[in-house]
């Protein structure tokens, strides 16, 4: 069973031929409610809502998501996304879609900062809010950007915590994950010679 926000639902269970849990065919807005409140929810409490009321398998059921992040060779840093320019460019996915969406759902205040880049204010999330990171949805992505970029050595941290210093930006330290663990971590850089790499991680869920 793959476990992933509903958009991509159908093409995991069509194209990748996977039973999911949610996808865009999914009516029930109690379903999509727990969905999020798992995803929004910690480790322990996603546990509890997948097993007791998807009914899925612990050992054989796996969590999917993705977003960018932001590689300085320069300032031997990576930041993770979502990600705001100058000039109005924004690049972002699941983290981007759990403050403006998936929290909203489940009903939650999602921790969030407002950056203003130019003219262009974003609504972030909070990195260094230990709420955010304690989420499931983040604390795997987290996790995983570690498992990629800090295992090289390189610290993580939260660009739009000191924007104006990147190099003193907070540095976000590695979580810990108790029934999550990585199964796989594709990493992809956004177009040849960018900075921005697009981090995919696939968590198997324990029992």
């Amino acid at each position: 069973v793959i476990i992933s926000w509903w958009d991509y639902g159908y093409w995991l269970s069509v194209l990748g031929e996977r039973a999911t849990v949610a996808d865009g065919a999914t009516l029930n807005a109690t379903q999509i409610e727990l969905l999020a409140k798992a995803l929004t929810g910690t480790e322990e409490e996603a546990f509890e809502i997948f097993t007791r009321y998807f009914r899925v398998p612990p050992d054989k059921t796996y969590v999917v998501l993705y977003d960018v992040v932001l590689f300085s060779e320069q300032l031997s840093s990576a930041y993770v996304g979502p990600l705001a320019f100058q000039g109005g460019t924004f690049i972002g996915a699941d983290m981007a879609k759990g403050i403006s969406a998936i929290y909203k759902i489940a009903g939650k205040n999602p921790p969030t900062t407002t950056v203003t880049i130019g003219q262009y204010s974003y609504l972030m999330p909070n990195w260094t809010s230990q709420t955010l990171t304690n989420a499931t949805l983040y604390k795997i992505f987290l996790h995983s950007v570690h498992e990629v970029f800090g295992t090289t050595g390189y610290p993580v941290r939260f660009l739009y915590g000191a924007l104006q210093y990147p190099q003193y930006a907070p540095r976000l330290e590695k979580p810990v994950l108790t029934i999550f663990k990585p199964a796989h971590i594709a990493v992809s850089q956004l177009y040849e010679g960018s900075s921005v790499y697009v981090v995919v991680a696939v968590y198997k869920m324990g029992d």
